[in-house]
């Protein structure tokens, strides 16, 4: 990593970096401000969550934060690693995607985050990892890709799980004119079942799409 590129705050949480020695000695470190951030945001969504509402529930000024962290861009990278938590010791694929739709339900903003760039904190890269390591058990060829695709497949399904509970659906008019004007859309069943379900429908999907190398000869 480089000390240029990378924010204090993130090389903090790979310990490669010690929180300033100028100074009056340092009240907090940076996983206490992002479980400060992850507490507000769990409580009433992302919107509310500034690094002045952050210094405040700490007892901070808003200039004092800035020690800690240095933008807005940076609290939301460490509130996503702390959100994550330590990655689960699981050994299988289905294990793996269960520990991380429980994260996004108790954390539902999670899926509303908009993702700029690739992760680099620690968390998020350990799970990554768990994720690739049980792919490459299994014997698949590539299991880098397939856990890019495993992980971008249960965030889109925990999106559609939150617009699902808080957004009304169409109306029945427009529900009928897309049924007539897309017809293949309302074949299949009336019921499709949770989106949970569609979500394990869509990972067996995407498994079976990538065999294990020995299946492939």
């Amino acid at each position: 990593m480089s000390s240029q590129a990378d924010p204090l705050a993130v090389r903090q949480l790979w310990g490669l970096a010690e929180t300033p020695g100028r100074g009056p000695r340092a009240r907090f470190d940076v996983h206490e401000i992002a479980r400060a951030a992850v507490a507000m945001a769990d409580r009433s969504g992302t919107s509310d969550v500034t690094l002045a509402a952050v210094a405040g529930s700490l007892g901070l000024a808003t200039t004092a934060l800035y020690r800690y962290v240095d933008s807005k861009e940076t609290l939301v990278e460490l509130m996503i690693d702390a959100a994550l938590g330590e990655a689960p010791a699981v050994g299988s694929v289905t294990g793996w995607v269960d520990a991380l739709w429980a994260c996004y339900q108790e954390h539902s903003w999670l899926a509303q985050v908009p993702l700029t760039r690739a992760p680099r904190c620690p968390n998020a890269i350990d799970w990554m990892s768990g994720l690739v390591a049980a792919l490459a058990s299994d014997g698949h060829v590539d299991p880098v890709a397939t856990a890019l695709t495993l992980d971008v497949l249960v965030r889109g399904y925990a999106v559609l799980d939150v617009v699902a509970s808080t957004e009304e659906p169409p109306s029945p008019e427009i529900m009928a004119e897309i049924a007539r004007r897309h017809p293949v859309l309302a074949e299949g069943p009336s019921r499709p079942g949770s989106v949970r379900s569609m979500l394990d429908v869509a990972v067996r999907a995407v498994l079976t799409s990538t065999p294990p190398a020995d299946a492939r000869t």
